[in-house]
C-alpha cells in the first residue's frame, strides 16, 4: 500500500511542477524510441491470476500549436525588448535575408545534454548557408550568454547575441526552452518549434530538423560574396564581407590566415563583390532622383571601406561629382526632411499637416517636395489636424 502512495505522490508532483514551469517535462508514461508515440504503463496480471484487461481511457488531446504560425510574416518588434550583448544586427542588414531566432537557456541540465550537438550541427549549417541567426538568450541574467556559446564553439560573423527572458511568450512559446522560428528573405516563417526535435519528429534526434531545414531548403535566399563550394575556411573569411561589415584592414588579416590556394580565392571574391557592388550604383546613378540618391549613399559607403581598390576610387569620383551638383544636394536635404517629418507622423505628431507643409513650400520642385505635397493632398481634413 505504502508502494503505490509513493508512486501516487511522485506522479502527482511530476505533474504539479509541470504545470508551474510551464516546461516540456517528459510524461511519466513512457515513449517508444521511434516515433515518440506512448506505449503504455507495464500491467501486471490481476492478483489470483487471469487475463489482463485492454488499457481503457480518452484518446490523447492533439498538441496544441506553439510559437508563430508558418507562413505569417514575423513581427520583429517581438524583439524590441531584446538587449544585444556586443554586436547588434541593424534593419537593413537583416532586409531580405532569412533569419532564424533561436532561444537558449544555460541552466536546463536536460537540454546541455545534447545542445552541444546542435550547436555543432546549426554552426556548420548558417556557415554555409546564407542565414543569419539572432541567438537569444533567456536565462535569470545575461552574464554567461556569450561565455556559454563560446564554450560550445557557436560564434560566427553572422550570429548575434541578445538577452530577452521574455520573449518566448511574445512569441506564442509556452517555455523559453530551445525554441526556434526560421524566416525567409521576406520574413515570413516558413518553420518553428523545439530546436530539439528530430528529422523523423523523434526530439533529440541524432539530426535535428531546424539544421536539416536550413541545410536542404531552397527558400534561403542567395549570397552576395560566398558560394556554398568554398571551404569551410574561406567561408568563414568572407562571411563578415557578405554582411558588408569589414573594412580593408579587418579583410587583409583575414586573408592573411589563409593557405595560398585559399588566398587567391578570397581575392578573387573580393574583386567580384567591389565589380557587383559599382556595377549597381552605375545603373542606379542612371535612374529617378530616389535611385540617384541611392547611388550616393552607397558610392559613400564603397569610397570609405576599401580606399585602395579602384572601384573605390571610381566610387568616390562619383561622390566628389554629385557633391558639386546643388540641385542634387537641394534633393538631398529635400529627403531627409521629408523623412523626418514622416517619421514624426508615424509616431502620431498632431502637427502632420503644419510640418509636411512646411517641406513642401521649402522644397517646391525637388522630388521629396513634391511627394510632401501629396500627402497634404491625401490627407483627411479631419484627420487629427
Amino acid at each position: 500500500m505504502r508502494h503505490i502512495q509513493f508512486v501516487v505522490a511522485i506522479v502527482v508532483l511530476a505533474s504539479v511542477v509541470g504545470s508551474a514551469l510551464g516546461q516540456d517535462l517528459p510524461q511519466v508514461v513512457p515513449r517508444g524510441p521511434l516515433n515518440g508515440n506512448p506505449v503504455g504503463p507495464a500491467v501486471g496480471p490481476p492478483m489470483g491470476g487471469g487475463v489482463v484487461p485492454p488499457a481503457q481511457g480518452p484518446a490523447a488531446p492533439p498538441a496544441v500549436a506553439e510559437g508563430p504560425p508558418v507562413g505569417t510574416p514575423f513581427d520583429f518588434t517581438t524583439l524590441s525588448d531584446v538587449k544585444w550583448l556586443g554586436r547588434q544586427a541593424p534593419p537593413q542588414l537583416l532586409q531580405d535575408r532569412a533569419v532564424l531566432v533561436l532561444l537558449f537557456a544555460e541552466w536546463c541540465p536536460n537540454c546541455n545534454g545534447w545542445s552541444p550537438q546542435l550547436f555543432a550541427d546549426l554552426k556548420q549549417s548558417i556557415l554555409r548557408r546564407p542565414v543569419i541567426v539572432l541567438a537569444i538568450n533567456n536565462d535569470s541574467s545575461p552574464a554567461g550568454a556569450h561565455a556559454y556559446l563560446k564554450k560550445h564553439g557557436f560564434e560566427a560573423a553572422n550570429v548575434f547575441v541578445g538577452y530577452g527572458p521574455d520573449v518566448h511568450q511574445k512569441l506564442g512559446f509556452r517555455n523559453p526552452l530551445y525554441k526556434y522560428a526560421l524566416l525567409d528573405p521576406d520574413h515570413k516563417v516558413i518553420a518553428s518549434g523545439w530546436a530539439a526535435d528530430g528529422v523523423n519528429g523523434v526530439r533529440i534526434d541524432t539530426r535535428f530538423h531546424v539544421a536539416h531545414r536550413i541545410n536542404t531548403g531552397d527558400d534561403l535566399g542567395e549570397f552576395s560574396v560566398l558560394a556554398e563550394t568554398m571551404s569551410p575556411e574561406l567561408q568563414a573569411a568572407l562571411w563578415p564581407l557578405e554582411l558588408g561589415m569589414t573594412d580593408e584592414a579587418t579583410l587583409k588579416r583575414s586573408r592573411e590566415s589563409l593557405p595560398d590556394g585559399e588566398q587567391r580565392a578570397f581575392n578573387q571574391a573580393v574583386v567580384d563583390y567591389l565589380d557587383t557592388l559599382l556595377a549597381e550604383i552605375e545603373q542606379l546613378a542612371g535612374g529617378d532622383v530616389a535611385q540617384q540618391i541611392e547611388a550616393y549613399q552607397q558610392a559613400q559607403q564603397l569610397a570609405g571601406m576599401f580606399s585602395a581598390s579602384k572601384q573605390s576610387k571610381t566610387a568616390a569620383q562619383y561622390v566628389r561629382f554629385k557633391d558639386g551638383d546643388r540641385q542634387f544636394q537641394r534633393e538631398l536635404a529635400a529627403q531627409t526632411a521629408y523623412q523626418n517629418v514622416m517619421a514624426k507622423a508615424a509616431s502620431g505628431s498632431p502637427r502632420f499637416r503644419i510640418l509636411v507643409k512646411a517641406v513642401a513650400q521649402r522644397y517646391k520642385g525637388t522630388h521629396f517636395g513634391d511627394l510632401a505635397a501629396q500627402a497634404i493632398a491625401a490627407r483627411k481634413p479631419d484627420d487629427g489636424e
